[in-house]
């Protein structure tokens, strides 16, 4: 990272980070910690504490904050190049409660999504090692901030670029839609065949996804000549120099919209690209399928399979709830609840007893139902509400979730 002109003062340094406050000139200070993190599970742990507490003892929590280096460990197992590597870790769960506490996380990127590499072509393997983390308050002051993850050199771990203003993506960008019905246009086979032949022939030097890249994109734009219903072409580009407000038609409008009883309804030309355009138009009928609304939850109770309702839907999902709530309280109804009973079944070596009570095995049940401590909080709700609705309402929830 060039910072020129710039002040650099270190903070505190330990065996695997090295924190510095950088100052500059006409902007905002900010803490960098630099990590190096060990190949040992419990000098990692270590890190991770050792990141807590420099957190609270440099108040980290109310400034802009970059932490980024080798974390030597992956967070999900999509961050590793094996496709037998499915599931959570317990040093892959640790690392990530531990960044959540600290409200860090990474930092838009672009370039490769794995950043060490084993240089073995016999046995490849590949991981993302190495990240870029922010805090809030970092984005707050360098919002147009980004990461680039350079092409390795001589190392096995890729570089890291930090550019704190990069220019946003430009919003508005329409992304291209494929439409099924092209697939019924006669030209449609046709114009696939000689793309993909004029492709292939141009890049007779390029392999791989780079071919298969290049192809997709020349067949893009013939396929968008061949979605114009018109003979004019894309009305955008016919009626360019003429705003909305001259055509007399929304931007955003359908033909739909314009078809109305049976007939076209169109404001008066006002140029002779206009009244070419309504000529071209009404040549056109629309018949009322083409233009039926549909209902989206329609289309998704058909398209999905159908299972019968539960007596405890309502309690779960109803209006003016509060999302999260929903959510935490559907998955305690299902018992799909992080207690320690299931992390024990997910492989975690974890104990299994209660950490409220100290007393038996942490449960579902135990935990919202049976443990004395929790009953004491129900007790204590209760006094605040009314003690028969109270009662009558964690009966049914037990009997719902049994």
């Amino acid at each position: 990272m060039r910072m020129h002109p710039a002040t650099v003062t270190i903070t505190c340094q330990s065996k695997q980070i090295l924190t510095c406050h950088i100052t500059i000139p006409g902007g905002h200070d900010f803490y960098l910690t630099a990590v190096y993190a060990s190949n040992s599970n419990a000098e990692r742990t270590d890190l991770w504490c050792e990141l807590i507490r420099m957190q609270h003892s440099f108040s980290l929590d109310t400034c802009p904050w970059v932490v980024c280096g080798d974390f030597n460990q992956i967070m999900h197992p999509s961050e590793h190049s094996d496709p037998m590597i499915t599931h959570f870790t317990s040093d892959m769960l640790v690392m990530r409660d531990c960044m959540r506490q600290l409200e860090l996380f990474d930092l838009r990127y672009q370039g490769s999504s794995f950043t060490w590499s084993n240089r073995q072509p016999a046995d490849p393997r590949s991981k993302k090692l190495d990240r870029l983390l922010v805090n809030n308050h970092w984005l707050a002051h360098y919002r147009n901030s980004a990461a680039t993850f350079l092409a390795p050199d001589f190392s096995d771990h890729t570089p890291c670029h930090l550019n704190l203003d990069s220019p946003l993506p430009l919003a508005g960008t329409k992304p291209f839609k494929f439409f099924n019905n092209l697939t019924t246009h006669p030209s449609f086979l046709p114009l696939v065949e000689a793309s993909w032949i004029q492709a292939g022939t141009s890049l007779h030097q390029e392999t791989g996804l780079s071919v298969l890249s290049a192809k997709q994109k020349i067949l893009k734009r013939e396929l968008l000549k061949l979605n114009n219903w018109c003979s004019l072409g894309n009305m955008s580009t016919y009626l360019e120099g003429e705003s909305p407000r001259q055509v007399g038609i929304p931007r955003d409008a359908t033909l739909a919209s314009l078809w109305r009883s049976g007939s076209w309804h169109l404001p008066p030309a006002r140029s002779e690209r206009q009244v070419t355009f309504q000529l071209q138009l009404s040549l056109l009928t629309i018949s009322p399928e083409t233009y039926d609304r549909h209902n989206t939850g329609s289309i998704y109770s058909a398209i999905t399979d159908q299972h019968p309702s539960v007596p405890w839907h309502k309690i779960v999902w109803f209006s003016r709830r509060i999302p999260k709530h929903s959510f935490l309280t559907w998955l305690f109804v299902l018992n799909r609840s992080p207690t320690r009973d299931r992390m024990r079944e997910w492989g975690l070596p974890i104990d299994l007893v209660c950490v409220l009570c100290n007393s038996v095995a942490e449960s579902r049940d135990h935990l919202f139902f049976d443990c004395p401590y929790s009953w004491e909080i129900w007790n204590s709700i209760s006094h605040h509400c009314s003690h028969a609705r109270i009662v009558h309402g964690l009966t049914r929830w037990r009997t719902s979730a049994r």
